[in-house]
């Protein structure tokens, strides 16, 4: 009830009818192949031996992902002059879904029909610390930490604090996530065969922030698919960054 409570003070917009994309975006999807991956992961472990001020304790494909592609964001935004002066002050954050059912005490069955999404929110971080030569391994902490710790806490979660968190932060500095790895949607098959390309219709997000989506590959088992809306301008700057930081993986 309480959760109730703190849902109907949002004066959430409901529409039945989504609009078209607006005409000053553009879609990109984006690979990040397993190989990619594990060198995230391995990069992240030389940062630990090398004594990383970071306590990373979460390091999963999820968060190296995510991390990599919010720090691609933020420095894509700054190349293309969309904003020519950060101060200190300017707050940065992640947020994305989590199934809470199988972390209850006891847990909710898998067939359980109800919804148990819990919202995890980083803690907001400074903007010029994410586009520091630190920024990726800060990202990955900070993602790890908010599932990590908010995860496993069925007090916080039953409480509602976790709406909370979402009224306190810049909702125009935001990253959010639509969909998740877990959920093979590719496999899904309604009797006319397998999806040829999945889109996300949220990525068309005009309400500040950005959301990217991830999902599965449809072709190889442990690549992961990333969808974005962005100003053409920002995406060809976003794919540049990108790239280029991928394949400099493989020169250390």
């Amino acid at each position: 009830m309480f959760i109730w409570e703190e849902m109907k003070k949002k004066n959430l917009d409901m529409r039945d009818i989504m609009t078209p994309p607006p005409e000053h975006k553009v879609r990109g999807t984006f690979t990040i192949r397993r190989d990619d991956i594990e060198k995230l992961k391995n990069l992240i472990l030389k940062s630990r031996r090398q004594g990383s001020s970071t306590t990373l304790t979460h390091v999963t494909s999820f968060t190296v992902t995510c991390a990599y592609v919010w720090t691609c964001l933020i420095k894509s935004k700054d190349a293309i002059g969309e904003e020519m002066i950060i101060d200190d002050s300017v707050m940065e954050s992640f947020g994305c879904a989590g199934d809470f059912r199988a972390r209850f005490n006891p847990p909710l069955p898998q067939s359980y029909f109800g919804n148990c999404i819990v919202g995890c929110v980083t803690r907001s971080i400074r903007h010029v610390d994410l586009v520091g030569k630190g920024g990726f391994e800060i990202a990955v902490e900070l993602i790890g930490e908010v599932i990590q710790k908010q995860m496993k806490d069925e007090e916080w979660v039953l409480n509602g604090n976790w709406l909370k968190v979402i009224d306190d932060i810049d909702l125009n500095r935001f990253l959010s996530i639509a969909g998740s790895p877990k959920h093979d949607l590719y496999a899904a098959d309604f009797g006319w065969g397998r999806a040829a390309k999945l889109e996300f219709i949220s990525l068309d997000n005009e309400d500040g922030g950005i959301v990217m989506s991830l999902s599965k590959s449809k072709d190889f088992d442990g690549d992961l698919e990333i969808g974005l809306s962005l100003s053409k301008t920002q995406m060809n700057a976003f794919a540049a960054i990108f790239t280029h930081g991928l394949s400099f993986l493989y020169q250390v």
